[in-house]
């Protein structure tokens, strides 16, 4: 078999047949077309890797199909995969690997890597500076000026009608998250965003409340 056929429970495709499901995915016959998606979905997510190179085509409806197919494919290994950390992790676990892959049940296409730099660079930032604080008292006022001042994270408090605010992709997307009060005297904004520091390959991680009294 070469390299290129999709291969799963004794299962192959052959370049041809490729070609030829593709072709049908563009059918007009949504029986057809429900048909071969069904197909197409059970090689699982093996099977975006050829897709792929059908979906900048200029059949409007058939690009919309083939990427979501691949949307689809990659969101099933996500919820795999995250169903598999949360039955493995016990009481201590990365964070940061958990929220991220909370995150990708929802956006299975985002790139992990990419967000991980920037929380670094929050992290490195912050503990620059927390290192020669004495009190937790300041160690907040630190990291509030941080987030809040420098780099402009908000409070949303219509956060109910907008639940992609709860994935940390988002929140680091639009520096907006979703408020937490924890009594009327002192509302806790917790945007949800964690800043952590790697180092040894031990993350420590750092929350990030923000409080302000009225």
């Amino acid at each position: 078999m070469r390299q290129s056929d999709t291969t799963i429970s004794g299962k192959t495709l052959t370049p041809s047949q490729k070609t030829a499901l593709i072709t049908l995915l563009g059918d007009e016959d949504p029986a057809i077309y429900k048909q071969v998606r069904e197909l197409i979905l059970s090689f699982g997510v093996s099977a975006s890797e050829w897709l792929t190179k059908y979906a900048g085509t200029e059949d409007l409806v058939l690009r919309r199909r083939i990427n979501e197919i691949i949307y689809k494919l990659h969101q099933e290994k996500s919820d795999e995969e995250f169903l598999s950390f949360c039955l493995k992790c016990g009481d201590q676990f990365n964070i940061e690997k958990a929220v991220f892959l909370l995150a990708q049940t929802e956006f299975p296409l985002i790139e992990y890597e990419t967000y991980c730099a920037q929380l670094d660079n929050y992290a490195h930032e912050a503990l620059q500076e927390v290192l020669f604080t004495r009190t937790c008292l300041q160690i907040v006022e630190v990291l509030n000026e941080i987030i809040f001042e420098r780099h402009h994270f908000v409070p949303d408090f219509d956060h109910s009608t907008n639940p992609e605010l709860h994935y940390i992709n988002v929140v680091l997307d639009r520096k907006k998250g979703q408020p937490n009060h924890s009594r009327p005297a002192l509302p806790v904004y917790r945007p949800t965003l964690e800043i952590t520091h790697r180092a040894n390959n031990n993350p420590r991680t750092l929350s990030m409340p923000y409080t302000n009294e009225h």
